[in-house]
């Protein structure tokens, strides 16, 4: 049986999810480093997903709280992306659109537009060296 601390709700769950729960329970304990724990001043503790830490220094705050996206580098490559894709030709772009960002194999795209594939990897050449331009 699970008792969810915010609400107060208890529910049975499998195994396999006690189990989950447990390994991550103790995955948290690790990470939280200064946080009270188990034998620290002779009482148990409840892990608490509630627990913030107070002060501005931010020593005790736990890790599920930080953002790993970095957004910067999130806009910069949609800036580089969409610099590529202006660049890039009307027949380069709909190869860019459906092989790169769809994940159209090289071969079933020039089936479907009808062209020979050795013009495809040509094409594919091309849009490697605008793409090696703009970022690197």
């Amino acid at each position: 049986m699970v008792r969810v601390k915010h609400t107060g709700e208890v529910c049975q769950v499998d195994d396999i999810t006690m189990r989950l729960l447990r390994a991550e329970e103790k995955r948290l304990r690790r990470s939280m480093q200064g946080a009270p724990g188990a034998g620290s001043g002779g009482k148990e503790t409840v892990l608490s997903l509630d627990y913030v830490s107070a002060d501005e220094s931010g020593e005790m705050t736990p890790p599920w709280l930080e953002d790993p996206a970095n957004i910067e580098d999130m806009t910069l490559d949609k800036l580089l992306l969409s610099e590529l894709l202006e660049s890039l030709t009307e027949k380069q772009r709909e190869l860019f659109v459906s092989c790169v960002q769809n994940g159209m194999s090289l071969r079933a795209f020039a089936r479907s537009k009808g062209l020979v594939i050795k013009t495809a990897e040509e094409r594919m050449k091309q849009i490697q060296k605008k793409y090696k331009k703009i970022f690197e």
